[in-house]
């Protein structure tokens, strides 16, 4: 009488299953790097349109910059205009 925790076992002990179990590993190892490749190139496209969104908002940020600048100048002009008004009215 066989021991029924043994059926399908060889002699040996080695595993029926060993060639079975290594082309499922070899598929999943395929099936991750596939995965990891797809998550890397995601990643580096979402890389690139946060790099194209930088550079449109330090774009934006120098117009911002420039118009403050002639904003600010503009200021000075017309301070100095009332000021020389101011000093007409009190003469």
């Amino acid at each position: 009488m066989q021991d029924s925790s043994r059926v399908g076992m060889p002699v040996d002990g080695g595993d029926n299953n060993e060639g079975e179990l290594r082309s499922v590993e070899e598929t999943l190892t395929g099936a991750n790097q596939k995965g990891i490749q797809e998550v890397c190139e995601g990643l580096a496209n979402k890389i690139d349109l946060l790099a194209q969104r930088t550079q449109a908002l330090e774009m934006q940020a120098e117009q911002l910059k420039e118009a403050a600048e002639k904003s600010s100048r503009e200021i000075e002009k017309l301070k100095a205009k009332n000021k020389q008004g101011a000093e007409r009215l009190e003469s």
